[in-house]
């Protein structure tokens, strides 16, 4: 029997939703709390949270409430645009995404994985929502690493992370 891409992608998605349950969380704040764990400083916003997960403004602004609630994530403010909110992962969140951790998690799903989401985004439009390192604008000069585009330092562990702005190489 021959089952289509996305039947095997929406089983997929319900085995990982169901190994995940396990954490006392739903699909959507799993979902939240992974990806700003995954994500660096320039890219832990609501609007970026909310085009990551395609999700609507209302639903990620609840996830993010309920998170903050949970001691899973803190919110902070810039220091120059008071309006700016930026979030973390706490020590406990980082726990809940350690230990969710999908158990297929080898590197041929994850370069399996990433080729797909790349035919999807190529396929739909979006961004990248790729790693610093991969980024036309990381800049490496010794050991020292710095973002072109927003003109700032990175540390060696920011610059494989997942970033908003980047631009594939």
């Amino acid at each position: 029997m021959t089952r289509s891409l996305h039947l095997m992608m929406d089983r997929l998605t319900r085995l990982h939703s169901a190994h995940a349950r396990q954490s006392d969380l739903n699909a959507a704040q799993l979902a939240t709390l992974a990806y700003l764990a995954a994500a660096n400083r320039f890219s832990r916003s609501p609007s970026h949270v909310t085009e990551y997960l395609a999700a609507t403004k209302g639903t990620v602004s609840q996830t993010l409430k309920s998170l903050a609630q949970k001691g899973l994530i803190a919110e902070s403010r810039s220091e120059t645009d008071r309006r700016s909110i930026s979030y973390s992962v706490t020590s406990e969140g980082a726990a809940v995404v350690k230990s969710t951790e999908d158990v297929i998690d080898t590197p041929r799903t994850r370069e399996a994985a990433a080729a797909l989401e790349m035919a999807y985004r190529d396929n739909l439009g979006g961004r990248t929502f790729g790693l610093c390192t991969n980024c036309k604008w990381h800049l490496v000069e010794g050991s020292k690493r710095h973002c072109g585009l927003l003109n700032v330092a990175l540390t060696k562990s920011e610059a494989g992370q997942i970033c908003f702005e980047q631009e594939p190489a």
